[in-house]
């Protein structure tokens, strides 16, 4: 038996934050194509806080690394690198990076499985937008919380200068103070 991580566990108290599995599971979950961790414990894409996977900032700046360069774009559900309107429905761009088009769902007859709807068109143009929008986003966030890291650490220096010169403060209130008890005691 293995212990993991129990994703549905994080940010949940009530839930168990770790289970045990057998050893197949485990290894199998562990694997990086299913979502685990070569480092730690972790399962579907989530970290113990001790592992070097945890950095928000490296996943982000890992995650970017050989893509194609920013800005992107959309047209409909189309993304693309350098995308410029030129005229109601005309677009150019540099490179086409993906394309959620209207057929790429199975028809109903294609997939008798399935018995659920299809999302919406619609959907598929948000989700091109968001995608095309990340590419800027996420180094733009990752910028940014290392300059808040950088904050915090001044932050935490600032207050480490304060708490020390509140201590020697109090050091020397003590020594005068036990000084003019000195005083008191002698002049009796």
């Amino acid at each position: 038996m293995s212990h993991i991580i129990n994703p549905e566990a994080v940010g949940n108290p009530d839930m168990t934050p770790v289970v045990q599995v057998d050893q197949d599971t485990a290894d199998w979950l562990r694997e990086p194509a299913n979502g685990g961790c070569t480092h730690c414990n972790g399962i579907n894409w989530v970290h113990t806080p001790t592992c070097p996977q945890t950095d928000v900032v490296e996943r982000a700046n890992a995650l970017q690394e050989g893509t194609t360069p920013g800005p992107w774009g959309t047209d409909g559900s189309m993304i693309a690198s350098e995308l410029v309107k030129v005229s109601p429905g005309v677009t150019q761009f540099k490179q086409s990076i993906a394309e959620m088009d209207e057929d790429s769902y199975l028809s109903e007859d294609e997939d008798d499985d399935y018995d659920g709807e299809y999302p919406p068109y619609e959907q598929k143009e948000a989700d091109a937008r968001f995608i095309a929008a990340s590419r800027a986003l996420v180094p733009e966030m990752a910028a940014e919380i290392v300059r808040l890291r950088e904050r915090v650490k001044a932050m935490n220096l600032d207050n480490a200068n304060i708490s020390h010169s509140l201590q020697v403060a109090r050091a020397q209130l003590k020594i005068a103070k036990r000084s003019e008890q000195a005083e008191e005691v002698s002049d009796e």
